[in-house]
């Protein structure tokens, strides 16, 4: 991982984390019919029980919500009321990835939009923090599998069409699918924060440079304070050769950093450019 990259990965965690609650909140909204892209099925060698199973080995998960037996999770009790029971407590607990997998199981039951959103959420979120990459992508997986339940039943679905998008940009072999999903969700409201970033990082994945800058400009101008963007333009000009206008967004993004050890990595690209 290159020097840069660290410190774009420091800059980033918490600013997407945070987007990423504040839109899931905020975008359903009606739109035009979207093109869904087909994608081939997953096949995983993993499952839910290999995902969980760590973690029910460390956490103090009571055995009347979850528990594995011969190999197999298995709920005590599965109704309906039982499992938004079981939910809620497992989110007071930050048990989230034992919420996520009971609320898959409860949309399934119920097979109610707002579950499947909800189920959709729970399981990107911890998707996102998983670090092991066969978990990570099964867990993708069925977070898109919940996104596509919410498309079946309204294929106008802004939250549903942006976070698939953004399931299909997080493995390297989908993530052109990504794209004219997420460019629709950008046309309908360029105000998207979610949607402009993953674009912008994909452009600059391809080396499409010019439609990069467009997108952390934009950025930019909805957030001016956000140091992440700044340096993502920064970076942007770097590779396009723009050595002058680089060294401004890595200034400015310096400007905006409160922590200390990013402020001293981006002292030390400043340098390096200069």
């Amino acid at each position: 991982m290159s020097f840069k990259t660290q410190v774009a990965l420091l800059l980033g965690a918490a600013c997407l984390f945070i987007v990423f609650v504040l839109s899931w909140n905020n975008l359903n909204k009606p739109g035009a019919h979207i093109e869904d892209p087909k994608t081939a099925p997953a096949e995983f060698t993993l499952g839910w029980e290999e995902t969980l199973e760590n973690e029910l080995t460390l956490l103090s998960i009571p055995e009347s919500i979850l528990k594995m037996e011969d190999g197999k999770l298995l709920i005590q009790h599965a109704d309906t009321t039982s499992l938004r029971k079981s939910v809620e407590f497992s989110i007071q607990n930050n048990y989230f990835s034992i919420a996520a997998y009971l609320q898959l199981q409860m949309a399934a039951n119920t097979d109610h939009i707002d579950d499947w959103s909800l189920a959709g959420q729970y399981i990107y979120t911890y998707a996102v923090q998983m670090q092991d990459t066969s978990r990570r992508d099964f867990l993708m997986g069925e977070a898109m599998y919940c996104f596509d339940k919410i498309l079946e039943k309204e294929p106008n679905n802004r939250q549903a069409t942006l976070y698939k998008g953004l399931a299909l940009a997080d493995k390297r072999e989908t993530m052109m699918l990504s794209i004219p999903l997420l460019l629709k969700v950008v046309r309908e409201d360029s105000s998207n924060i979610l949607a402009q970033y993953t674009l912008g990082m994909l452009a600059i994945e391809s080396g499409q440079y010019d439609k990069a800058l467009n997108r952390f400009e934009k950025l930019i101008s909805l957030q001016p304070s956000n140091a992440e963007y700044h340096f993502q333009a920064a970076r942007t000009h770097e590779l396009m050769g723009n050595k002058e206008q680089a060294l401004m967004y890595y200034t400015k993004s310096l400007e905006l950093t409160e922590t200390p050890e990013i402020q001293e990595q981006l002292k030390e690209i400043i340098n390096q450019l200069k």
